[in-house]
């Protein structure tokens, strides 16, 4: 769960601590969220006595709740915390249910017939209406619920009823789409878990939070004017019900193609900070636009008092000068991925100000809609979410096909299986600005772009969507990947380069380990108290698997010494000081602790880019079945990341860590995974903790030196480091090689081929048609070391 800070206190959030060099705090990971927001202006008292709003005012199955939130039912910024929000209630009564509880039932997907209910929160069960009628004072828990549940419903409504009237429209059927076929017919629109709103959670306070795990929306309450509830004000619930509609429409291939409860959800972001939740953030905000069509995020519930409202449009008066809606003026990436309206200053590293350049693209982009095919606001709207359905439906496939055999001609089989799919998607192929643009551009193109119908029977011009996403920083891709990384004959359907004005896109090679004097080349984190805290956090559910009890028994490290060194049977935590060195901003950087493609069995390949180790040093470049560094479909060339120095024959050599092992008679038994783990014995970056993300770093600096503020100190998310095991049966002294891989979102050479090559190319894999230059790389190949750079950290066991 994220936390809001108010206004006065350090911008940070619970991921975010302070970063000193020989201490680390982790806190425990949950992927939620929280929706800050606006300003903040005089307090005024509240108005008369307003609505009676009982029972007896209403007829069976009615009651009354507020249809925006106080800021806009009054017209009044400077709304007094005291408000009677009954003098902003209706005469009319509203339909609430004919149920007696708060639930809404005959849901498509579900086992059950809910698919959603309310109640107050998880320690009180569901409330039965009096006499059927649902007419309470504002400021009770009942009238709370029902507010709750009125939004709840209207946005579900408006989300199915969108998602059915374009998926059996005969224009939308007749391009290439992912929504699975026959996807209403089989009731596979909707989550097959109950949703589970809370309305007023005692322990939230400043804050409001969508878990995905549990399927639970929270909404809070302001800690000083706790009379100021969240669940007052529609739009913050709208922005949590967003993510549970993310986290839908992510899987809508997923249950179409397998069992309920038989495969992993897809989710949009797994670490504190990645690109993927910080598009999650920004589509949260877009689906209270999708809502109400205004571009401003919880005007009262966190806008009045915490003075952290978010805009969505480059036009809104909060935003800091010389930002407007004009090319040169938009939230561009990655300029603007940390930017906070309310305090421009602010040295920030969120997913929540990241996602704010997602949002504002959108709005601009409906806004087109609406223009180039004369559209009402509220069609663009649904025309744009219709968009993103589509996109994260693709993007969020975690059966490797993407698309119907209906649409595509062939079903699915992109180049990697099933099987390596979710490692794909949370840290090898993730989606990130690049991914998110040109698979929202790709389904653009091949339906408003190419078919009149669905653009009210006049033409769109793509030319007008690379403009827009320029202006944004978005066109960040070469082409529009339409054959999805299959093995398909189709030519490249490139962008036009005359519309790359404002992105930028920097070489591969201008990214490379700290080299400067006396600089440091990584900083290691190894204090007992605070890594215990780490372990912690790993054990419950960040990591998949389990630390191992070599180390980590009975709660508690055996061997941590806090000397900032790593020594035998430590757990560490490795924050990578990688450097800049073009002249432009580095966004979406990402370091890869995971196994690849880089090993011939025991001997380390030296055919890459960094010719590293040479001949002599034990490295080999070619041998048979398959050549060395050729990448698997099924991964099963792939290899620990990090490898040994040792001697034979009386020279040094590199070797991989079972040949270490045999070399210094380390038994089976003693594996940092137990007997079967012969091939991570010794060192290991547990999965789940084996990837490290930096937002951005400045031009000619490393991340530490892009994030130091005015008064020297960095603040740092739990997603900054990568963890690594160390066994406490190596030698002290041993030389260890981990080669990791990085690469960033705006790069120019690390996602296409460079040539263009014909035939049987990517041995042993079948390529039916030819590869273009400037052509997507194949997915397999995310496996090894093309879309990357390598980066060779080398270090010595100390004690």
């Amino acid at each position: 769960m994220d936390e809001i800070k108010r206004k006065d206190s350090l911008h940070s959030s619970i991921l975010k601590q302070t970063f000193i060099k020989s201490a680390l705090v982790v806190l425990t990971i949950a992927l939620s969220s929280c929706v800050p927001s606006q300003s903040g202006g005089k307090k005024t008292r509240g108005g008369s006595s307003g609505i009676v709003n009982t029972a007896a005012s209403v007829n069976v199955g009615y009651g009354r709740v507020l249809q925006d939130n106080p800021i806009i039912l009054s017209g009044n910024t400077a709304l007094s915390e005291n408000v009677n929000l009954s003098t902003l209630l209706r005469t009319q009564q509203d339909h609430i249910t004919d149920l007696q509880y708060l639930e809404y039932n005959n849901c498509a997907g579900l086992t059950n017939s809910t698919c959603f209910e309310v109640t107050k929160d998880k320690l009180v069960t569901k409330f039965q209406a009096t006499d059927g009628k649902w007419a309470f004072t504002p400021s009770s828990d009942e009238f709370m619920q029902v507010q709750m549940f009125s939004d709840m419903r209207s946005m579900f409504e408006k989300y199915n009823t969108d998602l059915t009237n374009f998926s059996e429209t005969a224009a939308f059927l007749n391009f290439e789409n992912s929504f699975p076929s026959n996807m209403i017919i089989n009731n596979n629109q909707w989550f097959s878990q109950k949703l589970v709103g809370y309305a007023h959670c005692d322990d939230a306070p400043d804050n409001a939070y969508f878990s995905p795990a549990d399927k639970i929306i929270c909404l809070g309450f302001d800690s000083i004017y706790t009379q100021v509830k969240f669940v007052h004000d529609p739009t913050v619930l709208y922005h949590e019900l967003g993510h549970a509609l993310v986290l839908n429409a992510m899987n809508l291939r997923n249950r179409a193609k397998y069992a309920a409860g038989t495969f992993e959800e897809s989710y949009l972001g797994y670490f504190s900070y990645d690109e993927a939740r910080s598009i999650n953030e920004g589509l949260a905000d877009y689906f209270s636009y999708y809502m109400n069509g205004r571009p401003f995020l919880g005007e009262w519930a966190f806008g009045r008092f915490l003075e952290l409202g978010r805009p969505m449009s480059e036009s809104d008066s909060i935003h800091a000068p010389g930002i407007s809606e004009t090319s040169e003026g938009r939230l561009s990436y990655p300029t603007f991925l940390g930017y906070d309206a309310n305090n421009p200053t602010a040295i920030h590293e969120d997913v929540h100000y990241a996602g704010q350049i997602i949002s504002h693209f959108l709005v601009a982009f409906t806004k087109d809609v609406e223009s180039s095919c004369s559209y009402t606001n509220d069609a663009a709207r649904s025309l744009t979410f219709n968009l993103i359905v589509q996109t994260l439906a693709y993007l969020g496939d975690i059966s490797s096909e993407g698309l119907d055999a209906t649409h595509s001609g062939a079903p699915g089989f992109v180049n990697h299986s099933a099987a390596n799919s979710l490692e794909w998607i949370k840290k090898n192929k993730p989606i990130t600005y690049r991914r998110f643009a040109q698979t929202f551009a790709r389904f653009v193109k091949t339906s408003i772009g190419s078919t009149p119908a669905l653009c009210n029977g006049l033409s769109y011009n793509i030319q007008n969507l690379e403009s827009l996403l320029d202006s944004y920083g978005l066109l960040l891709f070469k082409n529009y990947d339409l054959n999805g990384s299959k093995f398909v004959a189709e030519a490249v359907q490139k962008v036009n380069e005359l519309n790359r004005q404002k992105t930028v896109l920097i070489k591969k090679n201008q990214l490379f380990l700290e080299n400067r004097e006396n600089k440091p080349k990584a900083y290691i984190f190894d204090g007992f108290d605070d890594m215990n805290s780490a372990a912690a956090s790993l054990s419950s559910g960040t990591i998949e698997g389990t630390l191992s009890p070599t180390i980590f028994e009975n709660n508690n490290l055996k061997y941590n010494n806090g000397n900032s060194l790593i020594s035998p049977g430590e757990l560490v935590g490795v924050l990578i000081n990688l450097y800049n060195n073009s002249n432009s901003e580095m966004a979406g950087v990402r370091i890869l602790a995971n196994d690849w493609d880089h090993m011939d069995g025991t001997a380390p390949c030296n055919n890459f880019s960094d010719n590293f180790p040479s001949s002599t040093q034990g490295g080999v470049s070619v041998t048979t079945n398959p050549p060395c560094g050729v990448e698997t479909q099924d991964n099963s060339t792939t290899a620990p990341v990090c490898f040994f120095q040792d001697t034979k024959d009386d020279a040094t050599v590199w070797v991989g860590q079972e040949e270490y092992m045999t070399s210094r008679a380390i038994e089976a038994t003693e594996c940092l995974g137990g007997a079967s783990s012969t091939k991570d014995c010794l060192i290991r970056s547990p999965k789940g903790a084996d990837v490290a993300w930096y937002s951005k770093i400045n031009a000619k600096q490393t991340w530490l030196e892009s994030f130091t503020d005015a008064n020297g100190k960095t603040k740092f998310n739990f997603s900054n480091i990568f963890f690594l095991e160390v066994s406490p049966s190596i030698p002290p002294g041993t030389t260890v090689n981990c080669r990791l891989r990085a690469n960033f979102t705006n790069c120019d050479d690390c996602f296409n081929t460079s040539t263009t090559a014909t035939g049987n190319t990517y041995t042993p894999h079948v390529n039916s048609g030819l590869e273009f230059t400037d052509d997507e790389l194949k997915d397999y190949k995310y496996s090894g070391a093309d879309p990357f750079v390598i980066i060779n950290y080398t270090f010595t066991i100390i004690d």
